[in-house]
């Protein structure tokens, strides 16, 4: 058994004691939603790795509130986020954020918060919204 707890004086512990959600992926990866401290992972007995703020390569930021987590590969992580959705690729720490145009042209997810993400068998990622509904 193990009890995993934040300790601000060690690097390694968990984003805070609040989890919103945890997810088992495959070979072993465990993820916490901490939110709204990001997001905390480890593999089987290691060190907490933490992921406070993301960053795509345009300079766009997040940080905080994660409502979702989503993954097939233990790769490639969709979060539903206070501001939308995100694609997360965890061996580069690279940063995509998913947005959807409005036949006005008016994008979809302004404001809107993801509350739920999965992928089906076909690989499509659905998002649960506040208010939009669910998409693909």
């Amino acid at each position: 058994m193990f009890n995993h707890k934040q300790d601000m004086a060690n690097a390694f512990s968990i984003s805070n004691n609040r989890q919103k959600d945890v997810m088992v992926a495959g070979n072993g990866w465990v993820f916490f939603n901490c939110s709204p401290g990001g997001l905390s992972y480890y593999h089987q007995n290691t060190d907490i790795k933490s992921q406070h703020v993301f960053t795509d390569e345009r300079g766009k930021s997040f940080g905080g509130y994660i409502s979702a987590i989503a993954t097939k590969d233990n790769n490639i992580y969709y979060m539903g986020t206070s501001d939308g959705l995100m694609r997360w690729e965890r061996s580069r720490n690279r940063t995509q954020f998913i947005n959807f145009k409005r036949t006005d042209g008016s994008d979809l997810f302004k404001n809107e918060e993801v509350q739920g993400v999965v992928i089906d068998n076909e690989d499509r990622v659905w998002a649960a919204t506040t208010t939009q509904g669910s998409l693909f």
